[in-house]
């Protein structure tokens, strides 16, 4: 069983292996109680040269690792 707070700042993976950022925020659909966005990070200095990346969550489950959560993208 996670919380946000065990997950916020953990690194988020593609399936494929590739990494997208840290995890800052998630957007959900609160009447459908499903996930909808994951807002990242790349660091502060990051955020402010490129700002936030928002990825589109794809309705696929997602899976958490000890270092890392898997998404699959749209």
């Amino acid at each position: 069983y996670n919380t946000y707070h065990d997950l916020e700042n953990k690194a988020v993976l593609t399936k494929e292996g590739n990494k997208l950022g840290l995890l800052e925020d998630v957007y959900f659909s609160e009447k459908l109680g499903t996930i909808e966005a994951y807002e990242l990070t790349d660091g502060f200095f990051a955020d402010i040269a490129e700002g936030k990346k928002v990825v589109k969550a794809s309705g696929e489950p997602f899976s958490i690792s000890k270092d890392a959560i898997v998404i699959d993208l749209m």
